[in-house]
């Protein structure tokens, strides 16, 4: 081969090196959604048409070009499989637990991490107006013949906390879920239900949260349903609701989910976990993506059912619905806390036996 042809290779191959990153840079001109980012890319500018867009099309195309340059996501997947690989949860509100596989939040504004150490307590005050929400709530639903329940979910923290990381201990005795505990041990005409106890008890027999999620899965929903309606069932005695626990062998594995912890580090794929939950009635069923998106309102009704409810909760609840659905009449489920106003509409226009507020923990005390 000729001297002159393999400069010639050699210079091909430096030029396509050079060139491959810029072109494909530009193969993908309209916004995507990115598999790492879960978010929708910038897409390429238009033409500039008058001197407005002239002065902002360098800024949307260098928009463009960072969220676009050929084999980004590439890089990017690299980049947090390294991460992973080092357990390097750094710039996340995540940490790792001490054994594989495990994950937990560590978000600031609910700070769970200071829950599970005992610092986030009720000052006097805050814990007085609680229990007085709780009153007020309660006995104006009960002028309108209606029972109130507060039902509090229990965070992952506190239920496998012997995962957590060696340095998180608790620096005090007192917690805000015994300050309250305590409180309304004052008040026992007031419907309040802490499930904690209930999940802790049960955890030896089954997995009860996601390893990579916040949640708690179908199991620890099947047992949350029970209590809450074993407490419903006191309150309203006339329905004559049976409360059921479904059984094991009633689970089936429905798809491999990729916890909201482990999305948050961009790792899905590597914390895949099995969910398992029963076959449900057709009228307990529930659009899984509707159940999802915050803020949502849908309802069910199952007509071989007596008792109707509205239910004021948060993502912990999804895992609960198909099961208090299967049990009860008409539901309305909403995802925000108790509203006054929603409240009222909604009793202006339907018959409601009961209404159901659900939090977790980790929003107290707020």
């Amino acid at each position: 081969m000729k001297q002159s042809t393999v400069k010639n290779i050699y210079l091909l191959t430096f030029l396509l090196a050079l060139l491959t990153p810029a072109i494909g840079s530009f193969k993908q001109l309209s916004g995507v959604i990115s598999n790492q980012e879960r978010r929708t890319l910038s897409a390429m500018p238009n033409i500039p048409k008058n001197q407005q867009q002239i002065k902002l099309w360098p800024k949307r195309f260098d928009a463009y070009f960072k969220d676009n340059f050929a084999f980004r996501d590439v890089l990017l997947n690299g980049f947090y499989r390294l991460k992973y690989v080092l357990r390097d949860a750094s710039g996340t509100d995540v940490i790792y637990g001490k054994e594989p596989g495990w994950l937990f939040y560590n978000e600031p504004s609910s700070d769970p991490i200071g829950d599970y150490r005992n610092v986030n307590r009720f000052s006097n005050e805050q814990l007085a107006q609680f229990v007085a929400n709780l009153q007020l709530k309660q006995q104006w639903l009960k002028k309108k013949g209606v029972e109130y329940l507060y039902v509090l979910a229990p965070s992952k923290h506190e239920i496998y906390a012997e995962y957590l990381p060696d340095y998180i201990q608790p620096i005090n005795q007192i917690n805000f879920k015994t300050q309250l505990k305590e409180e309304l041990a004052k008040h026992p005409e007031i419907n309040y239900l802490d499930l904690t106890d209930a999940i802790i008890k049960a955890k030896k027999t089954h997995l009860l949260y996601f390893k990579g999620d916040t949640h708690w899965n179908y199991y620890a929903g099947n047992l949350a349903q029970y209590e809450i309606t074993k407490t419903i069932n006191k309150l309203l005695p006339e329905k004559q609701l049976a409360p059921k626990l479904w059984p094991l062998n009633a689970f089936k594995f429905q798809w491999g989910h990729q916890g909201d912890l482990a999305s948050i580090l961009r790792i899905g794929p590597y914390f895949e976990e099995p969910l398992d939950k029963p076959d449900f009635d057709v009228c307990a069923n529930v659009d899984y993506m509707l159940s999802l998106s915050s803020n949502s309102k849908y309802s069910t009704h199952c007509p071989n059912n007596s008792i109707n409810a509205l239910v004021f909760h948060d993502s912990f609840f999804n895992l609960i619905q198909p099961y208090l659905s299967s049990q009860f009449g008409k539901v309305q489920f909403i995802k925000k806390t108790f509203d006054l106003k929603e409240t009222t509409q909604y009793l202006s226009s339907k018959s409601v036996d009961i209404v159901i507020e659900q939090r977790v923990d980790r929003f107290l005390p707020q």
